[in-house]
């Protein structure tokens, strides 16, 4: 009878852990919002399907807005209280950049279901303001020649958005601000920042992933982001590193804000093992056919004293990965 109560109270515990599994799964994917509009709209060379999201652009640069096939029926509108849209047909408007730098707001609304896709548009600075090395005080250095292989990944940037104190905050995706990219070598204002618009797309899509398998976290901690040519040198990093042109991030997870990656995988250590989870994404990703814009470098570190294990993702262009071999832990790849 002993032993039959007891195995009556075993499956009962099992059953009870599987539920609060189960339970915390659903919890955490009712919690995180995607943040996505029930419409798509081509900008350029681009397509925007969050509620929030950001652009960036050139002085006098047209930008144009067009209403995917896809969408629902009825009257979209545009709307800019800086600057009017020239209407080209009912689902699609040519949008003409001010002269000025800044960040600008233009909305699109679905009138039927009063759904609004709003749009930060950041209208850079040139680089031909550049003096020295220098734009506007802040120290960029030198960007490196174009590589032999006539990559056009490695041409010099268009431009620069200037960050200020004001608009560090502006989200430029539904979980991402402005000012989680900034380069590291000083705190003062203005900076100067290049972001790819892809590396936001595919942060927000391992986000989403990781929610929906039970990882509940707001957003990604941007360990290093934009990096100046300048501060680029000064860590002894790679010439040719996809962060001095916006196109990389080294992220964990914190959500505890303790400055180190979060016990995500749930084994009550906190290791390289953690990154497992987001290495499995960011393959898992890297191999949908619609990810293919986005395809990059992925890089595994271990922790050290200053700071915990992290995942250096980018969206290079083709496939490469270094770091951490998880069948053996001990040898570490050669960083590209």
């Amino acid at each position: 009878m002993l032993d039959c109560s007891r195995k009556i109270v075993t499956f009962s515990f099992i059953i009870a852990v599987l539920v609060l599994c189960s339970t915390t799964v659903c919890i955490a994917s009712q919690i995180f919002s995607a943040g996505k509009a029930d419409f798509n709209v081509r900008c350029n060379d681009q397509v925007l399907c969050y509620q929030t999201q950001g652009i960036f652009v050139m002085p006098g640069e047209n930008v144009v807005f067009e209403i995917l096939a896809a969408a629902g029926t009825g009257t979209y509108v545009f709307n800019s209280k800086d600057k009017q849209a020239q209407v080209l047909s009912d689902r699609k408007w040519c949008w003409e950049a001010p002269g000025r730098k800044g960040v600008y707001t233009a909305e699109i609304c679905h009138l039927p279901t009063k759904v609004t896709m709003v749009i930060k548009i950041f209208v850079r600075v040139p680089f031909q303001q550049v003096r020295s090395g220098r734009l506007h005080g802040f120290k960029l250095g030198d960007y490196p020649k174009q590589k032999k292989t006539g990559a056009t990944i490695y041409n010099r940037p268009d431009g620069f958005i200037e960050v200020t104190r004001e608009n560090q905050h502006v989200w430029v995706s539904p979980h991402f601000q402005l000012k989680q990219f900034l380069c590291k070598q000083t705190k003062r204002f203005p900076q100067y920042v290049v972001i790819d618009q892809k590396l936001v797309i595919k942060l927000e899509n391992i986000l989403e992933k990781l929610n929906a398998r039970g990882v509940s976290c707001r957003t990604l901690l941007v360990m290093s982001g934009y990096r100046t040519p300048y501060y680029n040198n000064r860590l002894g990093n790679v010439k040719y590193s996809s962060h001095v042109w916006g196109r990389a991030a080294d992220i964990f997870i914190d959500e505890n804000h303790d400055g180190y990656m979060d016990d995500i995988n749930k084994d009550g250590k906190l290791n390289y093992l953690d990154l497992q989870v987001i290495y499995n994404i960011v393959n898992e990703l890297d191999r949908t056919p619609q990810e293919k814009a986005m395809v990059g470098g992925m890089g595994l570190y271990f922790g050290n004293r200053s700071h915990g294990p992290f995942v250096h993702v980018d969206v290079r262009g083709k496939r490469a990965r270094w770091g951490i071999d998880f069948k053996r832990p001990s040898l570490a790849q050669k960083k590209r």
